[in-house]
């Protein structure tokens, strides 16, 4: 089955106007690493995105951001079997530039944004005296 507009074109992907086309989302690569280091756990997030969107976009900023509280806190429940923001560090995001083989800024003004988060192992682990 074919799906066709009124005028008997196909309104299948790749098939449509180039005025119709959505604008294609940001497009990052992610490496996010958990390791437990004696009674706590160290999450990091890193991700490369090109640098006008990180200065730029304050809602993908946002969005990131919120997106890594939320598995900061999955991680919480799974290895402290609880969740308290008090003792939990969410550090501020660094961004570093990507450089390549001569040093120098990527041509595609890449830059890396690393989260990182400390959470105790012992937020849901109360004893009683």
């Amino acid at each position: 089955m074919t799906l066709l507009n009124k005028k008997g074109v196909s309104k299948l992907k790749g098939h449509t106007p180039n005025n119709e086309k959505k604008n294609s989302s940001t497009i990052f690569e992610e490496l996010s690493t958990i390791k437990l280091i004696d009674n706590k756990v160290l999450m990091q997030q890193s991700m490369a995105v090109n640098q006008d969107v990180v200065i730029n976009n304050m809602n993908w900023r946002s969005k990131t951001y919120d997106s890594f509280q939320k598995k900061v806190h999955l991680v919480a429940e799974d290895y402290a079997g609880g969740i308290d923001e008090t003792e939990i560090v969410i550090e501020p995001p660094m961004i570093m530039d990507v450089l390549d083989e001569e040093g120098e800024p990527d041509p595609d003004c890449k830059v890396i944004v690393n989260f990182t988060a400390i959470i105790p192992t012992n937020i849901g682990r109360k004893e009683l005296h």
